[in-house]
């Protein structure tokens, strides 16, 4: 027998398979209801099967009218390939200044878009792995719209 987490997993796989869009909306309390589960092992599924890494973005409001946002990224997005193809696994500060440059002139990022990017990921705040770094810019590129399909 499959354990729950696995079961969790493989149910919102299905609810994502039978949408029509590349995402989906839940509330965290009524499918933690319908698997018969606690909404933390909802949370813990998320966090741990349905990341960036995996090709998903989960958005999460808590509250009354809390929910759970969760998006395919959509992996036929020529930005999207073209940021697994430069970028792959790692990334240095100087060649993120570059690529940042590039994505500005061919107009897939805004000059505002750019200069937040290289705040976050700069590493003056707070250091970063070049493999964090990677990982992040691929996430904040992806939210800003590049091939991230919203419900």
């Amino acid at each position: 027998m499959a354990n729950l987490t696995d079961e969790i997993e493989k149910y919102i796989h299905q609810l994502l398979t039978q949408s029509r869009e590349d995402g989906i909306l839940l509330r965290r309390n009524d499918l933690a209801s319908e698997i018969r589960c606690a909404p933390s092992q909802i949370s813990y599924v998320l966090a741990t099967r349905f990341t960036s890494d995996r090709g998903y973005i989960v958005e999460s409001r808590r509250g009354s009218g809390g929910y759970i946002r969760i998006c395919r990224i959509s992996c036929c997005h020529p930005i999207l390939n073209t940021l697994e193809l430069q970028i792959g696994k790692e990334i240095d500060v100087s060649r993120l200044w570059r690529l940042l440059e590039e994505f500005q002139q061919e107009k897939h990022l805004t000059k505002r878009e750019v200069e937040l990017i290289r705040i976050i990921l700069g590493g003056s705040y707070v250091p970063i792995s070049d493999d964090t770094r990677a990982t992040l810019l691929k996430v904040l590129i992806s939210t800003l719209g590049q091939g991230v399909s919203y419900v």
